[in-house]
């Protein structure tokens, strides 16, 4: 079995159903969407798995920035299923607090890269041909991964830091940061290459004019956890609805907000190169 972070310390204990239902997320496993939005949804697909259940149990989702804050609500034991990016999972995984259960699938991946772009007709083949210009990047692509994967590219390349090699500015969306490039307003974009591909769908002409000038290494999106400290009886029933969720309607309709076709079971080795992108992200002075 994969599921060798389980510590066992949980027990059946107190109420069944439970009384109360509680889902974190980490505001970062998001994707160009408001957490309002998020919100609304993640407490929708809440209460349809419960109601699912046949539980009468109460729905709590709370979304925090900080990952200081999950854990906190994780040792008062707050929770029972947390959704965190990959980046938030390996800061826990040493914890003993979660069990790592199900990971994100976006059509047939798993895992997703960033790239960073450049307008086709231009003469370039290296960042440091662009030192000086603006960079644009899309804010809601997983926060600080794709800009902390630039900065080991630029120190792979003897380069000085972003901050000093680019004019940076944050878009709120990719769509912001790739039509900055494309009309020749930002020298230069980072954006995750879903993102790229759906922008491409809409209007092929960006990828015709716009050009991958370099693409970070494969990480996962998002780790679905279990807490630690969940009943098991709780727990043997989410694995199901959790796993069925892409089969019914309503669940498809609620996971496609969250960009999501389907979840997949957890495995340690999807999480390699994640592990080697954060162990360099973790030497950048």
């Amino acid at each position: 079995s994969m599921l060798v972070a389980w510590p066992g310390q949980s027990e059946e204990t107190g109420q069944w159903p439970p009384e109360v239902f509680r889902t974190v997320y980490s505001s970062r496993a998001f994707l160009d969407i408001n957490i309002d939005e998020a919100h609304a949804a993640a407490t929708l697909m809440a209460e349809a798995i419960v109601r699912e259940e046949g539980f009468d149990s109460r729905v709590e989702v709370d979304i925090y920035d900080d990952v200081d804050l999950i854990e906190a609500a994780l040792r008062r034991d707050e929770v029972d299923v947390v959704t965190l990016v990959a980046q938030d999972y390996l800061s826990l995984e040493d914890t003993g607090l979660l069990e790592p259960t199900f990971l994100t699938m976006r059509g047939e991946d798993v895992l997703e890269h960033s790239v960073l772009l450049v307008r086709a007709d231009r003469d370039v083949e290296q960042l440091a041909q662009i030192q000086g210009g603006r960079l644009m990047v899309s804010r809601s692509a997983r926060r600080d991964l794709p800009l902390q994967w630039l900065e080991t590219t630029l120190i792979r390349d003897g380069l000085p830091h972003s901050g000093e090699m680019f004019v940076v500015e944050n878009t709120r969306g990719p769509s912001q940061a790739l039509t900055a490039v494309f009309f020749g307003k930002a020298d230069v974009c980072i954006v995750l290459s879903s993102a790229l591909d759906t922008a491409v769908e809409l209007n092929p002409q960006l990828g015709v004019q716009l050009r991958v000038l370099d693409r970070s290494p494969d990480v996962l999106g998002s780790v679905i956890c279990f807490s630690s400290r969940i009943d098991p009886r709780t727990r043997a029933q989410l694995l199901e609805s959790l796993a069925e969720l892409h089969l019914r309607p309503l669940g498809q309709q609620l996971l496609s907000v969250f960009r999501v076709d389907r979840l997949i079971p957890f495995e340690e080795q999807h999480l390699a190169g994640t592990r080697k992108l954060f162990g360099e992200i973790d030497l950048i002075p």
